[in-house]
């Protein structure tokens, strides 16, 4: 990394997906937290193959406008990815702040909903999954649960999974237990925990040891992004 320029968070993925030898032809990215899919689709128009998935219903329409693209590399699912096999699931939603609705309750604003959902084990069977080129989890509290459910016999070049410094230990573990060949790049961000709805501030790019130990608040969190 270059510290006289230093790359922001962007840069820096587009950096490291061009370093990562791809897995599919046209690369394949799956996204659960996508919210309405404006990342996803910018990845679509790069020429790849995307999955988006969000189960906040504010989001339904994005599902809707996905199948009215009728774009074959472009799917986007309404669903929750459940940790067993039900075709439903109890999802905790904030109609306020959609973006920090999620499988378990932790704020006020949650009020239970069910929603549609699929495993990850019956998605890679409805989509033919068999490498992921890039994974992209942030599900409110939930993502390591869910990294927990994945096949690793299915590759994946670049993984993105959304810490804090109360599971970044668990989550580094786990990740390279896995795949221990993974070099990795954290996104730091800054934001009050109270402030929801409001952008958080990039700070900047370390590594996963460093923050291991740090103090447990909320008010700094990140996005590991581990590679090939």
């Amino acid at each position: 990394m270059n510290k006289s320029a230093p790359l922001n968070d962007k840069q820096e993925t587009r950096r490291i997906l061009e370093s990562v030898k791809p897995l599919n032809d046209p690369r394949v990215m799956i996204q659960i937290g996508a919210s309405e899919g404006n990342l996803a689709k910018g990845f679509v128009k790069n020429g790849w193959r995307v999955i988006a998935i969000d189960a906040s219903p504010t989001y339904k329409p994005s599902e809707e406008e996905a199948q009215r693209m009728g774009d074959p590399n472009y799917r986007f699912l309404n669903k929750a990815i459940t940790l067993t096999d039900e075709d439903s699931v109890t999802f905790y939603f904030s109609e306020e702040h959609p973006s920090i609705s999620s499988l378990r309750s932790y704020h006020p604003e949650h009020k239970p909903v069910t929603v549609p959902a699929i495993s990850l084990k019956k998605l890679y069977e409805q989509e033919a999954i068999t490498a992921i080129d890039f994974f992209m989890i942030d599900a409110e509290g939930m993502d390591l649960s869910i990294l927990k459910t994945h096949d690793w016999s299915i590759p994946i070049g670049a993984l993105q999974i959304e810490c804090s410094p109360k599971n970044i230990r668990q989550i580094h573990e786990f990740v390279m237990s896995q795949q221990p060949s993974y070099k990795n790049v954290l996104f730091r961000w800054a934001k009050p925990e109270a402030k929801m709805g409001i952008q958080a501030a990039f700070t900047g790019l370390s590594s996963a040891e460093v923050h291991m130990d740090e103090p447990q608040n909320g008010m700094v969190f990140g996005d590991v992004l581990y590679y090939l």
